[in-house]
């Protein structure tokens, strides 16, 4: 169902939600309240001069954000917003239900281009949607991963987690398997003759998808925007050290993008190469 606006009493429940930070016992109970106040089903939300078709507001905290502020990770956001411009190539990888991929597509143009990459396949009939809902025929998606190697890999929890296991050979519950390319191997499937901004958000898996596209790095030397998991990067062996190792050898330069300073004291963050 198209929702015609967003609405201004969800909006007004989200402010007084915030305004009682100050009291957290008041503000736990408010959420549980506020929480069952929200729509209970998908539903299309205006945003950004476009349609964004999200899951279910009280389940999906991206959904509860674009409902209720219009805006989500708004620092992140903001940044790509003033650095995505008419004709570039960006390439979205891990683009979920597209959130992102609809931020590059209508910034970069009918002359831009943008390649998405979503292996998992709910979340990649979803940006098929929210692709098509908005016309945009600069949108490439493609349903693997990007990786260091060519294979097959488990991927736990597709819709929780979402996040690679090298350590399971066997589906569990609701794992799935996916199909794993190296980047330098299909970027000459798409006949690119230049990239501007590579997006990454993988779950910890982010410098096995560097790694894979080492070749594009120091042929194109795009901006890198990455969203660095440090808690999930020992999974794949490696360490916040080993990803910004990784990066100054390609010659970047990094600056955080949500926290102020290139720590991994406080979990994730978003960083910004040039």
């Amino acid at each position: 169902m198209r929702e015609p606006d967003v609405n201004s009493l969800y909006v007004l429940i989200g402010a007084i939600r915030r305004a009682l930070h100050k009291v957290p016992s008041l503000q736990y109970v408010y959420c549980k309240w506020f929480v069952r106040c929200l729509p209970n089903r998908d539903l299309v939300v205006p945003w950004d001069g476009q349609q964004i078709m999200v899951r279910n507001p009280r389940q999906s905290l991206i959904g509860r954000e674009l409902l209720v502020n219009g805006i989500w990770e708004a620092e992140v956001t903001n940044f790509i917003c003033g650095r995505v411009s008419r004709d570039m190539t960006v390439i979205d990888v891990g683009a979920d239900i597209g959130y992102y991929t609809l931020l590059f597509a209508r910034r970069v143009g009918k002359e831009g281009r943008v390649i998405a990459f979503e292996p998992i396949p709910e979340a990649k009939e979803r940006l098929e949607d929210n692709v098509g809902l908005n016309g945009y025929a600069n949108v490439t998606i493609c349903d693997f991963a990007l990786f260091s190697s060519e294979g097959q890999v488990v991927l736990e929890g597709p819709l929780q987690l979402s996040r690679i296991n090298l350590f399971k050979s066997n589906t569990e519950n609701k794992d799935i398997r996916v199909m794993t390319r190296v980047f330098d191997q299909v970027v000459p499937e798409f006949e690119l003759h230049r990239i501007d901004l590579v997006k990454i958000d993988v779950e910890g898996a982010e410098l096995d998808v560097l790694r894979g596209m080492e070749g594009s790095l120091k042929m194109y030397h795009p901006h890198l925007l990455i969203e660095v998991h440090p808690d999930y990067l020992s999974h794949f062996d490696c360490g916040p050290e080993d990803l910004l190792g990784f990066l100054h050898a390609m010659k970047y330069t990094i600056q955080a993008v949500d926290k102020g300073t290139v720590t991994f004291s406080q979990g994730n963050i978003t960083i910004y190469c040039t």
